[in-house]
This record gives C-alpha cells, structure tokens and sequence, in this order.
C-alpha cells in the first residue's frame, strides 16, 4: 500500500490529488486550485494533463500509483553497489 503522504512534500499526496478532483468537479480553474493548494498552477496543469483519462476524468487514486511507480529508479544507485 502506498503512503497518503510523501516524505518531503515534494511530490503531491493522495489527499492533495482528491482535493484537485473534488475542486475540480467543482469548476475550480487550475490556478484557483494551485492557490488552495498553496501549489504553483503548472504542478497542478501536469497532474491533470498526466493523469486524465478520457471520459473517466481525473482518478486520485490511480494517478497516486502511477505517480508512485514514475518515481521509482531503473536501476541501482552507484553508491548502493559495493566497489571501491
């Protein structure tokens, strides 16, 4: 199971992206959204943009996964593999 919130406020949590559906559905412009957030308006522009889904609109939930799985590294960290 994923975290409801980052580590270091960096990345958007679960509870920031349904606040952005619920506002939203609301009619709230990307700005407006961004200004209750206290999130510059082109975080909130990406994340609609990244993540809705035709006619489904924008899903929190599966845009947390798919945010999630983004994050994670290809392959290992130089420093993790042991050497000199």
């Amino acid at each position: 199971e994923l975290p409801v919130t980052p580590g270091n406020g960096r990345c958007l949590s679960l509870t920031e992206r349904e606040q952005i559906q619920d506002l939203r559905r609301a009619g709230e412009s990307v700005r407006g959204i961004g200004r209750m957030l206290g999130r510059p308006a082109s975080t909130i522009s990406r994340e609609l943009a990244r993540n809705t889904a035709g006619d489904l609109g924008y899903l929190p939930h599966a845009a947390h996964r798919l945010a999630a799985g983004r994050r994670l590294r290809p392959k290992t960290a130089k420093l993790a593999v042991p050497g000199r």
